[in-house]
């Protein structure tokens, strides 16, 4: 642990069996990335990974925005309950709450589009063309 961060070994992670595994940063390049975690052969009797259960999230270590943090919750409630939320449209309330401090229309939806975060818009256009 250093600071405000600690590291979390990959026999933590094997031992705590999550359903979801966020890693920290959503503009490439990445330290850790999906894909390194997902054919880690170490990590696959881990749920998460079984189930390709893996994200990138913003978080607060990249610096606190109370606004960007706030719409965090909604991309966090979609990502740990997408049942419960399936109607919730993350990117448009993330919007009006960046417009909302920061005057600026489709903020969120730019922030959006420069990161590797999950989009449910992009997996609906995705399953759209299949």
């Amino acid at each position: 642990m250093s600071g405000t961060s600690f590291t979390v070994s990959k026999e933590q992670i094997i031992a705590w069996n999550p359903d979801i595994i966020l890693i920290h940063g959503i503009s490439p390049p990445h330290a850790i990335s999906i894909e390194d975690v997902l054919s880690d052969p170490d990590m696959q009797t881990v749920n998460a990974v079984k189930n390709r259960n893996v994200q990138y999230t913003k978080g607060y270590a990249i610096g606190w925005d109370p606004a960007t943090g706030l719409a965090e919750c909604y991309y966090m409630a979609k990502l740990f309950h997408p049942d419960m939320f399936d109607d919730l449209d993350e990117e448009e309330i993330g919007d009006e709450i960046l417009e909302k401090f920061y005057g600026v229309e489709g903020l969120y939806t730019n922030m959006l589009d420069l990161s590797d975060r999950y989009s449910w818009h992009m997996k609906i256009e995705e399953e759209s063309t299949v």
